[in-house]
């Protein structure tokens, strides 16, 4: 053998000892952000010392037996449950995880809650998209300190009186559950800030809706209104609305009396023109009107100051029209297509 063959000898020697050296620093690297997070994937692995486990998420939940032991987590402040078909009912002991705040579960088959879920007095925000609840226990009511309450895509209508008096609410989610009317009682959650009813059946809002004073974000798409209540007028610190995909045929006229109005959303509706009361909006940033039958703008829409996006993809705008749109607003982003 030949000194060239002692050189590549070497050179390969050293390439794969420098390749597990680095496999070995990603492991170490790995670890360390586990530990320093407290964030654990496996249950066995979590369970070998249950009291240093903080935040917990697991996917693709095998059975229900796969959850035993979930009450030894005493410290455990998270929990996460995603993509888990196989799961149907939650073990009783989640009741003592007296520290949970933060219960989110994504995509399982879960038919029913425990009574146990009542216990957990610390929970700030309950998640529960995408599963198959047609009801939810009395218990769950009496969680004073929920601030965060989605039921997204969940097979509950109509919706439980007793959400109504949850007044510690400040977001509540029910996209997509089949709502055809909003509760009366929507007024009695004074706390709200976002309110999301997307994706349901729904044609006119309650004028009750108006005492949601604290109301920032309110999201509509996807239903069949035609309208709203000149009662919303009183949401005064309202900062985004969502009307897109409904069947607007004018503009709701209430709008322009929104004052602190930063965003809003028509998309996909049947409008043929927007009021010159749009400049009543001063703080208006952003406004999506694609998909309508516009072919003008309102001259003095050059007087809102704050606008900063328009996006008006899938109208009815002449090139000249188009041109003088975007001579009248050089500081606007603006987006035919």
């Amino acid at each position: 053998m030949d000194n060239s063959d002692h050189s590549v000898i070497q050179d390969v020697f050293c390439l794969a000892l420098t390749f597990l050296l680095f496999i070995s620093c990603s492991n170490d690297k790995n670890t360390e952000y586990q530990d320093r997070y407290g964030i654990h994937k496996s249950m066995a692995a979590a369970l070998k010392q249950p009291e240093k486990v903080k935040k917990l998420e697991l996917r693709e939940i095998i059975s229900n037996d796969a959850l035993k032991g979930i009450g030894r987590f005493r410290h455990l402040e998270e929990l996460k449950l995603f993509v888990s078909p196989n799961l149907t009912e939650l073990p009783k002991e989640i009741g003592q995880l007296a520290n949970l705040q933060i219960l989110n579960i994504n995509s399982s088959s879960l038919q029913a809650l425990p009574d146990e879920l009542g216990n957990l007095t610390g929970l700030k925000e309950l998640i529960l998209h995408s599963c198959l609840l047609r009801e939810l226990p009395a218990a769950l009511f009496n969680l004073s300190g929920l601030e965060k309450l989605s039921l997204a895509h969940n097979p509950l209508n109509p919706i439980p009186d007793d959400i109504m008096k949850m007044n510690g609410l400040r977001e509540l989610h029910l996209r997509s559950i089949g709502m055809t009317e909003v509760n009366s009682k929507i007024g009695s959650l004074a706390n709200l800030t976002v309110l999301d009813l997307i994706g349901n059946k729904l044609i006119h809002l309650p004028d009750e809706i108006s005492a949601l004073s604290n109301l920032r974000k309110l999201m509509l798409d996807h239903n069949q209104f035609a309208d709203l209540p000149q009662s919303l007028a009183k949401l005064e610190n309202l900062q985004v609305l969502h009307l897109g995909n409904n069947r607007f045929t004018e503009f709701p006229p209430v709008v322009c009396s929104l004052p602190e109005l930063t965003e809003l959303d028509l998309v996909n509706n049947r409008l043929t023109y927007l009021p010159e009361e749009i400049v009543y909006l001063k703080n208006l940033q952003e406004i999506n009107l694609s998909y309508n039958s516009l072919t003008t703008l309102p001259l003095n829409i050059t007087s809102i100051n704050s606008l900063r996006k328009l996006t008006l993809y899938g109208n009815n705008f002449s090139k000249d029209v188009k041109r003088g749109i975007e001579r009248a607003l050089p500081r606007v982003d603006i987006r035919w297509k």
